[in-house]
């Protein structure tokens, strides 16, 4: 803050000084005390100047009836890609929702596109009305067992790591590199600690000795947490517990009885992944509240984790409450139980006024980095000769299992269905072909696998998500289907598609980075629903195939995963054959 704004604050705050907004008649929610009480909130220009029945004069007034007065929420792990929205459209959705700061890991992006992922993230979001805040991403490329055109260099590494917006180094998913000394990362961390930034977590199931040595490098906080044991553990040796409650992953049930006064002041509520309906119709980090709210757990414990919490985690200076002094990040919602944003004051200006943003930039600007997003898928269209495989008489294929509702996989080795002396796709049985082609060559590289689970009957359904590198795959029931769907997503440059083996029955473009739509988010909506009603009607009883596709490429999860160089076994740590 400008010396001369300060004084100009401290005179609006002795009532020297006309404010620039007052909200009169609201009823503050206070986050420590849970007491609410019904005054009037004078601000001057970013800052909150005083609270008090006293404040009558300002340049524009807003009668608060009787709304309850929040502090801007903060989201503390979130990855945008999975909303499959720009950011902007995201953004919008979000202040509908009550989010003022966005903290986020764009570790799917920069797999894709290196530092540029990074760059185009920081680029777009300078000029958009939600604040937003970047980890430089851990794990990029995510594994050393796919073939990607980059390796980000360390001094783009320190560069970033000097840029404001940021806030540190992302979640450490390779705990095992930091328990062994991994030289590549104790570089990152060492440094990341070095320029005072956040080292953010991710520690599933870690315990003991083992903790204690992740601890010890500088990381604090972890979102993987999903038993209280694990969360008390966590707590005692200092961790903040960022619980997760997004749309594929939802902890808050199994952790709601670790949200006590003995806690609190180490808690957090995270998305980390959002898809794009949950968003339109339930909301942002409010449905979190609200969800919470019904488990009778206090509502001011609950908002100081969307808000108080969070600031004091990344040393957001005056943030995250409503008090003199602090920035004027405001939430005015109808009530206590279900979160509706009726007006947001941003940075003290107005930016949702009933229900409605106001002036947020739409539209995706014309850089050479938002034209580079939208070519990132390079190779060239496939055949049905690249499909086939020769039968071996007598002989057992692997078969990735899918496990409801998990990402990790069982290897399941049975007898495969032969055609015309080649192995096909077997409905019957569900055992489906699966393909994974690399997007970055030009000369296709394709993995090829077989996955039951899907229960799909006919058709084909692809996609240029898939975790973490980000390939092209896809399954189904003939290679017809399954070339059609592959080669759309090739032709439109990423998407989600559905096809039979005549035709594209639906299709989402994802044209940036073949990840997120530069389409309204209503309409990614609408055309994610048509998509999965086709999956339905085709056989397929996942709630969502999309995302199982899209984690039977991530070959660091167990069992078995297909990658585009072939099967890749956790068992054995190494890459397997098709065949037994």
């Amino acid at each position: 803050m400008e010396k001369n704004n300060l004084i100009s604050l401290i005179k609006a705050a002795k009532g020297e000084k006309k404010g620039s907004l007052l909200i009169k008649n609201c009823q503050i929610l206070n986050l420590f005390t849970g007491e609410i009480e019904k005054n009037n909130i004078l601000i001057y220009d970013e800052y909150i100047a005083g609270i008090g029945k006293e404040y009558e004069r300002a340049e524009k007034i807003i009668e608060a009836d009787n709304l309850y007065a929040l502090p801007g929420f903060i989201e503390s792990h979130i990855h945008i890609e999975s909303s499959l929205l720009s950011l902007s459209e995201f953004s919008y959705y979000a202040l509908l929702s009550g989010t003022t700061t966005c903290v986020c890991d764009p570790h799917e992006i920069t797999n894709v596109l290196g530092v540029d992922g990074i760059r185009y993230f920081l680029k777009e979001s300078e000029k958009l009305l939600l604040t937003f805040y970047f980890y430089f991403p851990s794990c990029v490329p995510a594994t050393p067992f796919e073939d990607l055109p980059f390796k980000i260099s360390f001094s783009s590494f320190i560069k970033l790591l000097k840029n404001k917006r940021i806030i540190g180094l992302g979640e450490v998913m390779n705990f095992l590199g930091v328990i062994n000394c991994e030289q590549d990362l104790i570089n990152k961390i060492y440094y990341t600690e070095r320029f005072n930034k956040i080292i953010d977590g991710h520690s599933p199931l870690l315990s003991s000795k083992n903790l204690n040595a992740y601890l010890s490098a500088g990381i604090y906080s972890d979102h993987e947490i999903t038993n209280l044991e694990e969360a008390k553990e966590k707590l005692k040796k200092g961790m903040w517990v960022m619980i997760r409650e997004g749309s594929a992953a939802k902890n808050l049930l199994d952790l709601k009885e670790i949200i006590k006064g003995d806690y609190i002041d180490r808690l957090i509520l995270v998305s980390d992944d959002i898809h794009p309906e949950e968003l339109i119709l339930l909301g942002h980090l409010n449905r979190i509240l609200k969800k919470a709210v019904s488990y009778n757990i206090p509502v001011h414990w609950l908002v100081r984790m969307v808000s108080f919490n969070p600031a004091n985690f990344f040393g957001f200076k005056r943030l995250g409450l409503i008090a003199p002094g602090y920035k004027a990040d405001i939430n005015l919602v109808n009530n206590l139980k279900e979160f509706k944003t009726i007006y947001l004051i941003k940075n003290g200006k107005v930016i949702v006024e009933k229900e409605k943003v106001l002036n947020i930039k739409k539209e995706i600007s014309q850089t050479y980095l938002a034209k580079k997003i939208y070519k990132t898928i390079k190779v060239k269209k496939i055949n049905e000769e690249l499909l086939k495989i020769e039968e071996k008489r007598n002989r057992l294929i692997r078969v990735i299992k899918i496990i409801p509702n998990q990402i990790i996989t069982e290897e399941l080795l049975t007898y495969p269905k032969i055609e015309n002396n080649l192995v096909v796709s077997d409905k019957e049985r569900d055992i489906l072909k699966l393909l994974v082609i690399n997007r970055h060559k030009r000369e296709p590289q394709i993995g090829i696998g077989f996955v039951n689970g899907f229960n799909l009957k006919e058709g084909a359904i692809a996609s240029s998500v898939s975790h973490d590198s980000h390939h092209i795959i896809a399954c189904g029931v003939d290679d017809k289907s399954i070339l059609l769907a592959v080669n759309k997503i090739i032709e439109e440059k990423g998407g989600l598609v559905v096809s039979n083996e005549k035709e594209i029955l639906g299709f989402l473009p994802l044209r940036i980075a073949g990840l997120m739509s530069d389409l309204k988010a209503e309409e990614v909506s609408l055309l994610l629903n048509k998509l999965l009603n086709l999956t339905k009607k085709m056989g397929c009883l996942l709630e969502n195939p999309f995302i199982t596709l899209s984690f039977l490429a991530l070959p660091v999860i167990p069992e078995l995963k297909l990658t585009d160089k072939g099967y890749f076994s956790t068992k054995n740590w190494q890459f397997v054959p098709l065949w037994s």
